[in-house]
């Protein structure tokens, strides 16, 4: 028998063996683990350290090839440890001030239409005015929104800039949903503020039934017979 063949042989036998002896191998690593802890991080901190490029190769093609997993298990984590995880971030933070200014600020400058999507994400959470399965407020969505109004003032008809006003304000329990949003003027938007857009956009000067009727279609608002016997008194 050749030596090839001689080792052949004890990797089918060691093979064998730990398959027929599964459970009590892995307690065996388990207790070694536990043992010497500090011993097996320091060396797996050299070993990073010498082999920099080839650990981040091989983590970036198994996060490749198992994406799915992964992300699961780090939701999962971060939900079992969620006060840890964020005061590992604030201490970061806090020890990292500049460096995550300037990684944002590089963000920004690269997404800013992602970036003010999460603003706007973070504040509906805030005001409790989304949950789960209410459809999200992206970039795509805004602009899909602006193209419903001819990209003018769903109040005025005026030209931008634009604001992206909710109609039923989130301040009076308004959702952030497409559907509660519509292009303002800047003018507009400030003019209406928090107030109740039926009694707001009747009473201003440039008040239009054409453009009244395209903000209840597009939002799906409805008059009551008050605000319609106030419309026919106001504008006969």
């Amino acid at each position: 028998m050749t030596e090839e063949e001689r080792k052949a042989r004890k990797r089918e036998r060691d093979r064998l063996y730990r398959e027929a002896n599964r459970e009590q191998l892995r307690e065996q690593q388990r207790l070694y683990r536990e043992a010497n802890r500090e011993q097996l991080l320091e060396r797996d901190r050299l070993y990073r350290e010498a082999n920099r490029e080839q650990v981040q190769e091989r983590n970036r093609q198994y996060h490749e090839a198992n994406r799915e997993q992964v992300l699961e298990q780090q939701r999962l984590y971060r939900e079992a440890n969620r006060e840890q995880v964020l005061e590992r971030k604030r201490l970061y933070r806090e020890a990292n001030r500049e460096q995550v200014q300037e990684q944002q600020r590089l963000r920004y400058k690269a997404n800013p239409e992602k970036w003010l999507e999460r603003g706007r994400h973070r504040r509906a959470i805030k005001m409790r005015a989304t949950f789960p399965g209410l459809p999200r407020t992206t970039a795509v969505a805004v602009a899909l929104r602006r193209q419903l109004f001819n990209n003018s003032c769903a109040y005025c008809g005026g030209p931008g800039p634009f604001h992206d006003d909710h109609v039923e304000a989130l301040d009076r329990g308004g959702l952030d949903t497409p559907s509660n949003l519509v292009p303002a003027c800047v003018r507009c938007n400030c003019s209406k503020g928090p107030k109740p857009v039926e009694s707001w956009y009747l009473s201003q000067p440039f008040f239009c039934p054409e453009r009244w009727a395209t903000l209840k279609r597009h939002t799906g608002r409805k008059w009551s017979e008050v605000e319609q016997l106030t419309l026919l008194e106001q504008h006969p």
